[in-house]
């Protein structure tokens, strides 16, 4: 039995999942992430799941930066009808999660607090009459320098289909589902779950590849109780689509999984 009182051996289980994603087992808590990328092409494969606006691979700074958040929208602000506060959880440079809400000014960029290396999630906490942001939002290094992160318009939550574990804790994986939208004819893209470390070290460790006969088509992964990815700390998970067989591809992709704090399950 861990520290938490769960039978170790129940881990995994239907009832152990369920309570888990109810917040009711103390050390672990449901974790999800997704993204879309409405153009991924031959030639610029392999693609991140995400906007790709100024890369096609989810940036990771080689040390922890200072970032602002701004929109692209005036109505992105206090009094607004788009998003008016955001909650953004960052890791420091210590790999230590970071929660902080900010207030949006629009176009005029708003600083974080801290130091930063990734982001893990973004919501939109509160808005206006239009209940979501109305602009891209976009996380970047202070004094408008690369894009780090992005909520896309109306969408509310960070669009990104990656992962990095906070120190002190370990992911498993339990379901994914992939997805593509064709426009016709026969088309094929390769996904894969990339894992990185801290060093930079990358496997690719799970490889999904998806066919569609002239429809849009996805594909749902379940790992039925037996996590088909582990995810240790301070490394992050990502799938990524390494090729397709048309150009203009929009692929979307969403992965659940359970955090565990490894103080009450070693």
């Amino acid at each position: 039995m861990s520290g938490s009182g769960f039978q170790t051996t129940r881990r995994g289980t239907g009832e152990f999942l369920a309570a888990a994603s109810l917040g009711k087992v103390p050390g672990v808590r449901r974790i999800v992430f997704s993204g879309y990328n409405s153009d991924v092409d031959i030639a610029t494969a392999p693609e991140d799941i995400f906007p790709a606006l100024e890369s096609t691979l989810i940036p990771v700074p080689a040390s922890a930066e200072s970032w602002e958040v701004v929109s692209s929208s005036a109505n992105d602000t206090a009094a607004g009808t788009g998003a008016r506060t955001l909650s953004i959880t960052t890791l420091n440079g210590s790999f230590a999660e970071v929660t902080q809400t900010v207030t949006l000014n629009g176009t005029t960029p708003v600083a974080l607090t801290g130091a930063h290396l990734t982001t893990n999630a973004a919501i939109v906490l509160t808005a206006g009459s239009g209940g979501v942001n109305a602009g891209l939002l976009t996380i970047r290094v202070t004094g408008g320098g690369a894009a780090r992160a992005y909520i896309s318009p109306g969408d509310g939550v960070l669009n990104q289909c990656k992962y990095t574990v906070p120190a002190g804790f370990l992911l498993e994986l339990h379901s994914a589902v992939m997805g593509i939208t064709t426009t016709g004819g026969a088309e094929s893209v390769r996904f894969v779950f990339v894992t990185t470390n801290s060093a930079g070290r990358q496997i690719n460790a799970v490889r999904l590849p998806l066919f569609a006969g002239g429809q849009s088509i996805y594909r749902h992964e379940v790992g039925c109780g037996v996590p088909y990815n582990t995810v240790s700390a301070t490394s992050s998970t990502a799938i990524r689509v390494l090729s397709v067989s048309q150009n203009n591809t929009q692929v979307d992709a969403s992965v659940i999984g359970f955090l565990y704090d490894l103080s009450l399950w070693p």
